[in-house]
């Protein structure tokens, strides 16, 4: 009622969202209601489903829902269930040849019959119209007392009789209707106290009261074949089958040359319109139980096909006398074509008719649906106006002395609309023939704008030129990008919505599959011959029927003969089920609760931010700790903080630590290392940043697969110290930001070790290239004196160790300076050289030779250790 009121006070914009907010709050709210039935009793709340409502017209909620287009509460767990029993009936497949997938058993089935007994069997009767071969009490007391009496009252005191009058009325009726049972305490008890009994507890009741025995398990037996082929699934695989028998004849018959074949075009004419008449049959069924607005492209369809099969059977008859009648050539081409159309119509309305129904294609053809209601329609406006407009002026310029005709605005339009998918421009360049006609220059004011004799002929202008780039640029490089990408931006946007549109639709597909005739074309006409023929047989009613298979029972079942007598004296109980009412106040309690408690939330929540707020301001200005002092940095004149060990973590937060920053300039380094120096500029910073970046989510990615290190970032993109604080931030003393890589180079031959003098220590050079060969161990092996080829194999790296002739990474760690900073330090990396004995230089300028016995002695200890682990 509100989406009506809202559609009715367009004009009133402000009416018109408020209603609609409205309805949307309404529908929010149903959902919750049959959410909170659904989540304490799954079975009452589908049973609720089967119910006739009848202050709607003894519709169902479903069905209510459906005409209201109420999406979410069609999309619940509860409606798709009951959605889905309708779909499959009372039919069950048998375990038999469960490799093959379902559609085929049921196509299998239905198309040779026999099958059936094997492959589909009937499942059990549910519990609540499940009728007990037992009595109760009253009903037995009724058929053998002695002495009977012409009728009995129905007492509104007495328990035995509102028992018995539940059962005669359940098995009469199959729908569930509020019960008023007295406790057996013997006292009187107004109507007015008496409270509604659960669906649950009246099954309960119904079928296991304390008089009965256990129910024993029905034996499944095969449907019969009005069971069978009255199935809405049935119906669907079957007329899937056939239409595509049809659309292959269709296919066939439209290939044939000329003519085509007479018989065969009778054929399919009479098969489309067979088609046509059970279109009709759904679509008049379809309006005596819901509207017939929910079915536009249903009403559509018939249209059109009525409109096509008019025109074929026009031509086909008479399109030679229309045609010689006209004055035109009468030629068979027209008929053609429309059998063409046709045929293509046809082949997307069975795709938009049958794929639906598919879980997975279904949600997949509502979000084509919306795209080209949403974005393509608006694309095709643009493209159309910049089409026109373009159009119109290549023609003006490339064809200045060019009339007017159809023809020519045939082909303008014709070039305009495959320029879309292609890039031909031969209409607008000359051939030889335009070559010999053209002119030196006007031969009037007025004619031959183009400079030729030829008026077919395209000018050679550069305003030709510029039109035809504007063109091009807005149509390939403007508009298929900015399709593109709304199409991406609406599948993501409505994946969530194309559900839920999908499973609302789903129940309208099922609908006109239960109302469908159960022979499809052409074999539809023996049916109603049938129904001519035996009108009033109950089985073929039943094969017409939509109704819900847990209510077929509602239908067909009589009262039991013998059942108990009313007194029209005693008002009969009305049938307005509470459970949707305590429901509905239930819910709209806890909404209302849930209002006030996350508006409270909300106050304690900020309420607590801000006081966190406000203790963390002061734990970081007041808190007692230690005092960081500055002492002077490394080889220059600034300053830095002396952190404490305890604090030095990255993985303890200190609000107040705000290091001084300090890079040393390129200009102070030696000039081999300029190159190599990170710039402190605002450009190379934004590159440093984004390169840190992007290593960091590449060592992310990586740790998945292996696992490595985590990379620490800044909040600023810049590397930290994997040492923790060093009081100072930048690059400092260093060449670059993040490692600085050292290599110390372990040289040895016949147990002799290369060292620096006078200075002993091992051969070290810091290192910022990438490549494989290593030009400071190059310059060393040739300063020891070993052969120039020798040198080069030996300086090429190998970090796998499985060269016998490459140098051997044995060592790579951080090794902590004076010149770190919190984001550049430095990284060592030892390298061995291991010489073959070959005569070599003893005595060189910075460089000699010692007895690796003797380097205990003479070497550092942190040089020890590398050597240790080099030699080892």
């Amino acid at each position: 009622l509100s989406r009506y009121l809202s559609r009715e006070s367009e004009d009133w914009f402000f009416y018109s969202e408020s209603l609609l907010s409205l309805s949307r709050s309404l529908s929010r709210f149903s959902l919750s209601v049959l959410s909170s039935i659904h989540s304490e009793s799954s079975t009452e709340s589908y049973r609720t489903l089967c119910v006739s409502l009848s202050s709607f017209g003894g519709i169902t909620l479903p069905q209510l829902a459906y005409q209201t287009s109420s999406r979410l509460l069609l999309s619940h767990e509860c409606c798709q269930r009951w959605i889905h029993r309708l779909l499959y009936g009372r039919l069950q497949l048998r375990p038999l040849l469960s490799f093959t997938p379902k559609w085929f058993r049921i196509i299998l089935s239905a198309s040779f019959i026999f099958p059936i007994r094997h492959f589909i069997t009937l499942r059990p009767p549910s519990l609540l119209y499940r009728q007990s071969p037992f009595k109760s009490p009253t009903v037995c007391l009724l058929h053998d007392i002695r002495q009977p009496r012409r009728s009995r009252a129905l007492s509104t005191y007495s328990v035995i009789s509102t028992r018995s009058d539940l059962l005669s009325a359940h098995l009469s009726t199959g729908a569930p209707q509020p019960v008023a049972l007295l406790p057996l305490t013997g006292q009187s008890t107004p109507q007015s106290a008496i409270l509604p009994m659960s669906f649950d507890e009246m099954d309960s009741n119904l079928i296991t009261g304390p008089w009965m025995h256990k129910q024993t398990p029905l034996p499944s037996s095969p449907p019969t074949l009005s069971t069978f082929y009255s199935t809405p699934i049935v119906k669907y695989w079957l007329s899937l089958l056939f239409r595509l028998i049809y659309l292959v004849v269709f296919g066939y018959a439209v290939l044939l040359p000329g003519c085509g074949s007479l018989p065969l075009d009778t054929i399919i004419w009479l098969w489309t319109f067979i088609w046509w008449i059970e279109a009709v049959w759904v679509a008049v069924s379809f309006s005596k139980s819901l509207s017939i607005s929910s079915i536009p492209w249903r009403l559509f369809d018939i249209f059109i096909v009525a409109l096509f099969l008019l025109l074929i059977a026009t031509t086909r008859i008479a399109g030679r006398s229309i045609m010689n009648f006209v004055g035109i050539y009468a030629s068979a081409y027209p008929y053609r074509t429309l059998e063409a159309f046709l045929l293509l119509y046809q082949c997307y309305a069975t795709v938009l008719l049958y794929i639906p129904l598919s879980s997975q294609f279904g949600p997949l053809m509502v979000r084509v649906k919306i795209m080209v209601l949403r974005d393509f329609t608006s694309f095709l406006l643009l493209v159309g106006l910049i089409m026109f407009s373009s159009g119109i002026s290549l023609y003006a310029l490339s064809y200045p002395d060019l009339p007017f005709s159809f023809d020519s605005i045939r082909s303008l339009f014709s070039w305009t609309t495959l320029s879309l998918f292609t890039n031909d421009l031969s209409s607008l360049s000359w051939n030889e023939q335009c070559k010999k006609s053209a002119l030196s220059r006007p031969a009037a004011y007025c004619t031959m704008l183009n400079s030729n004799r030829e008026s077919m002929c395209p000018t050679q202008s550069w305003p030709v030129y510029l039109t035809l780039i504007q063109y091009f640029i807005a149509l390939k490089l403007i508009l298929w990008p900015i399709l593109f990408a709304f199409f991406a931006k609406t599948a993501k946007a409505v994946e969530e919505e194309a559900g839920v549109i999908w499973k609302y639709q789903m129940y309208g597909l099922v609908q006109e599959f239960s109302l469908r005739p159960p022979l499809p074309p052409p074999l539809t006409p023996f049916f109603f011959l049938f129904i001519a023929c035996c009108r009033k047989g109950l089985q073929t009613a039943h094969s017409l029927s939509s109704d819900h298979p847990d209510m077929a029972e509602k239908t067909w079942s009589r009262p039991e003969r013998g059942g108990v007598y009313r007194n029209p004296s005693v008002p009969q109980r009305g049938g307005n089920d509470p459970t949707w009412k305590e429901a509905a106040v239930k819910e709209w309690k806890k909404s209302r609760t849930k209002k006030e408690e996350r508006s409270e939330e909300r106050e304690e929540l900020a309420m607590i931010t801000e006081q966190l707020r406000a203790i963390a301001l002061r734990n970081s200005m007041e808190k007692k700790k230690e005092k960081m002092i500055r002492a002077p940095y490394s080889s220059s004149h600034h300053s830095h903080l002396v952190v404490p060990p305890f604090l030095s973590q990255w993985s303890i937060v200190l609000p107040s630590y705000s290091p001084p920053f300090y890079s040393r300039i390129v200009d102070e380094f030696p000039l081999h290392l300029q190159p190599h120096v990170d710039s402190t500029t605002q450009q190379s910073m934004d590159e440093i940043r984004s390169h840190w970046r992007s290593r960091q989510s590449s060592s992310l990615l990586s740790s998945w697969s292996l696992p490595s290190p985590s990379l620490l970032l800044s909040s600023s993109g810049l590397p930290l110290n994997p040492n923790g604080r060093k009081g100072i931030s930048g690059r400092g003393n260093h060449v670059k930001f993040g490692p600085n890589t050292l290599n110390v180079y372990v040289i040895t031959i016949d147990n002799q070790l290369l060292v620096t003098s006078p200075t002993v220590s091992l051969p070290s050079e810091y290192r910022f290239d990438q490549g494989s060969r290593d030009d400071t161990l190059l310059s060393l092996l040739r300063l020891v004196g070993i052969p120039e080829t020798e040198a080069t194999v030996l300086c090429i790296r190998d970090e796998t160790g499985r060269g016998k002739s490459s140098p051997l990474k044995v060592l790579s760690r951080v090794s902590p300076c004076d010149d770190d900073t919190d984001n550049a330090w430095r990284e060592e990396e030892v390298w061995r050289v291991e010489l073959r004995p070959i005569p070599v230089t003893m005595e060189m300028i910075g460089y000699t030779w010692i007895n690796i016995d003797k380097a205990p002695t003479v070497l550092p200890k942190r040089e020890l250790e590398i050597l240790s682990i080099a030699v080892k």
